[in-house]
């Protein structure tokens, strides 16, 4: 009884202390809360090469009621098969974003809720080994759905594809028909397949730093560097493989949110094609000569740090009053040419994002007023002398978040910092430099992103191991940042225990996000800019941040869905016995009368000479299907009544040999020799192992 008390006292411990630590690492974001679904799914039966197939359509009936076509989304299902999980993200694409989504299975109708492990390996191994089998069973999803559903826009097809499927939309960017945009959610660590070509579909990769390392994420972007590519690839620190699936427990919310956003405006962007990109990099910029049309307001702001005079730029919306609810705040950090049209146009973005903004000054008013004549070595030595001086740089930036914190209508808890070139490495050095951590932990900010900064030159070391208190993104070109210092940098960042993510934008060189300027490119900086935005919301602005996407309720097995297109009393049946088969083995058998309502309404469909047995035989399949459930109920029960009867009596057993096992050693230890009592002892010691084990 004491050690059943002490074991239970110590799991309690045990899961206080583990709620404890979750909820101070724990991210900002809400869970995902189950929500009706409105949007119908009809499941397609087709045959490919000899093999029974059953993919689905999800779409919103209402769309048929016009003549506007719409985009489709495939959904390529992860190594368990097509099921639930895919029929929910189906569910979502298509009521979010209001897109037609085509569940592809790919495995087969017998293989729609793969349990066994070996099997899945065995799958999955099988299809991604011939990539031209894999391909074509994707086709054939879409070739079932758009002769069964005229609405879809058959210019418009992107690809979704989580963990198996994540590989399915590598595979499919590099060898399949040419697409708008394929998303690859924790792919796992393939590699895509080298062609000397161009590869006209966008790809976006988006994985765990717990997932794969981060020496094979720069493998896979080098290999879609070697030919003429568009892709994103971002990685999530700290985060496992299966972090969108909602029952693993590998799910993050903010995650979940950060990545479902960032992929529906991938291919939304790719659907209304680069032109839209650069528009919405224009529709960004908010230039200073139109601050007052947009209800922006500025003021200049002096004050003095180390002996230096400086000057920032407070930026907030004119129509804020002093009654209204505070407002996070941002402070930008120059670049390397001081303080320009650039900085306060970028401060004019943030507050038309929801903040107040603070253009920061690192050099002083002195150097701001001549930097722009320096030669390019006095620049350099300029830079160097920031660079070199952690602690200067440090408290520089320090000095201007203070200045922000004090603005009326800033909630001086809610701050965030971004840079641009030298102010992304200060804004690097503000996360990374140990010394500064308890003075940053004090100025309120949690939240900074890093755009194209200074990898090489930035504070922190592989030999610091001080935690980093506060989030930090990175937004890169892939032909700017060395690879060695981009490992470098997750590498500190993973072993520091910081809250960490960086993007990388295929093509984009140094300063891609400087406007006119020859190297700015609009895909990566109105990308780069928007995936920013969201990233401050989500840690210093929960309350703005875009939410986990929330999880359709009623879905699979559960789910009626649209069975007009079963004409047949066989197709009929043969349908019902698979959905309830389903249902039975996701636990989902409680509403199944009621779920199952489609197939009686369809019933009246057939041929008047099949109704009556096509309605008798529904209701045996579902009468038989709850019988069969509450049956193997009950044996589970009997068998597991059996089991504990036959331990009981084991352990009788074994308790009543220990005794007789311990009296007949005690016994023969007081009449024998030394050498008996040894051999005695070792007896009752095994007899002692015995009776440990079996308790």
């Amino acid at each position: 009884k004491n050690f059943n008390k002490m074991l239970l006292c110590f799991i309690l411990l045990s899961f206080i202390a583990s709620s404890c630590v979750t909820a101070l690492a724990s991210i900002p974001t809400k869970a995902p809360v189950a929500v009706p679904v409105t949007s119908t799914s009809k499941p397609l039966h087709y045959d490919e090469n000899g093999q029974a197939i059953v993919s689905f359509v999800t779409y919103d009936p209402k769309w048929l009621e016009s003549d506007k076509k719409r985009p489709a989304v495939l959904v390529v299902p992860d190594w368990d098969g097509l099921n639930t999980y895919e029929e929910e993200r189906a569910a979502l694409i298509a009521e979010e974003l209001g897109y037609v989504a085509i569940g592809v299975d790919v495995y087969g109708a017998e293989f729609h809720n793969v349990a066994s492990i070996s099997k899945r390996i065995e799958l999955a191994t099988k299809w991604i080994s011939n990539p031209t089998a894999f391909i074509a069973r994707i086709d054939a999803a879409y070739e079932a759905a758009a002769s069964s559903l005229p609405i879809i826009d058959q210019n418009k097809t992107a690809l979704y594809g989580y963990c198996f499927g994540g590989t399915a939309a590598m595979l499919y960017s590099f060898l399949g028909k040419p697409i708008s945009a394929a998303v690859a959610f924790h792919p796992g660590g393939a590699r895509p397949p080298v062609k000397q070509r161009e590869v006209p579909t966008p790809l976006l990769i988006q994985t765990g730093g717990n997932d794969i390392g981060v020496a094979t994420q720069l493998e896979i972007e080098e290999a879609l560097s070697n030919v003429t590519s568009t892709f994103e690839l971002t990685r999530y620190a700290h985060i496992e493989h299966s972090f969108t699936v909602w029952e693993s427990a590998a799910y993050d919310a903010a995650v979940d949110a950060r990545s479902w956003r960032a992929a529906s405006t991938f291919i939304a962007s790719a659907f209304a094609g680069d032109t839209q990109l650069e528009q919405l990099a224009a529709s960004q910029r908010v230039e200073s000569t139109a601050l007052l049309s947009k209800g922006i307001v500025s003021r200049r702001v002096t004050f003095e740090h180390d002996g230096d005079a400086l000057s920032g730029y407070v930026y907030s919306s004119a129509t804020q009053k002093a009654s209204d609810p505070l407002r996070a705040g941002v402070v930008i950090i120059h670049d390397a040419d001081g303080i320009t049209d650039y900085e306060h146009t970028r401060a004019a973005m943030l507050v038309e994002q929801g903040f107040v903004a603070f253009v920061g000054d690192v050099y002083g008013s002195d150097v701001q007023a001549r930097v722009a004549g320096y030669t390019s070595q006095q620049r350099g030595a300029l830079l160097g002398g920031w660079r070199g001086n952690p602690d200067r740089f440090v408290a520089r930036v320090l000095a201007n978040v203070a200045q922000l914190a004090e603005v009326s209508g800033v909630d001086a808890h809610r701050l965030g910092v971004i840079g641009y070139c030298f102010g992304g490495t200060a804004v690097l050095d503000l996360a990374l430099h140990a010394p500064a951590k308890a003075a940053v932990a004090a100025s309120g900010v949690k939240a900074v992103v890093a755009f194209h900064g200074g990898l090489g030159q930035r504070a922190g070391g592989a030999d610091v191991r001080e935690p980093i208190n506060i989030a930090v993104a990175a937004q890169m070109g892939a032909l700017d940042e060395d690879p060695t210092d981009v490992a470098a940098l997750e590498n500190e960042m993973t072993q520091r225990q910081a809250q960490f993510e960086f993007t990388r934008f295929s093509g984009a060189r140094h300063a891609f996000t400087v406007f006119g300027g020859s190297r700015y490119q609009s895909r990566a900086d109105a990308r780069s800019f928007a995936s920013g935005v969201d990233f401050l919301r989500t840690y210093i602005d929960p309350e703005a941040a875009a939410h986990a996407p929330e999880r359709p309720q009623g879905v699979g097995a559960y789910r009626a869905y649209d069975a007009s297109g079963l004409t047949s009393l066989d197709a009929l049946l043969s349908e019902l016995h698979r959905f309830a088969a389903n249902a039975a083995r996701r636990g989902q058998l409680p509403q199944l009368r009621y779920r199952t309502r489609p197939f009686y309404e369809q019933c009246h469909a057939l041929p008047e000479a099949d109704r009556p047995t096509c309605r008798k035989q529904v209701t045996r399949v579902v009468q038989r299907t709850l019988d069969a459930d509450a049956h193997a109920k009950h044996l589970t029960l009997k068998e597991q009544a059996l089991a504990e009867r036959h331990e009981a009596q084991r352990l009788k057993k074994l308790n009543r040999i220990g005794r007789k096992s311990s009296s007949s050693s005690s016994s023969s230890s007081s009449s024998s020799s030394s050498s008996s009592s040894s051999s005695s002892s070792s007896s009752s010691s095994s007899s002692s192992d015995e009776n440990f084990l079996a308790l």
